[in-house]
């Protein structure tokens, strides 16, 4: 299986969190910067975080927790 994005955040330092709080869950994840304009997220550098496939699931129950 391969990688999908997690969410989108608005900068780096939140992914930073939102990565952290992924791996204390048991879940491997990373953050990369994405091709999105930065218009729509104004004067930061939008962030994907990634898991991979069969995490996904879990993933988001992580995020919708914190």
């Amino acid at each position: 299986m391969g990688v999908v994005t997690l969410t989108v955040v608005e900068n780096e330092q939140e992914a930073d969190v939102i990565v952290g709080l992924l791996q204390a869950s048991g879940i491997k994840s990373f953050h990369r910067s994405t091709n999105l304009s930065s218009s729509a997220y104004g004067a930061a550098s939008p962030t994907e975080v990634v898991v991979d496939e069969s995490d996904l699931s879990r993933a988001q129950k992580v995020l919708e927790a914190r």
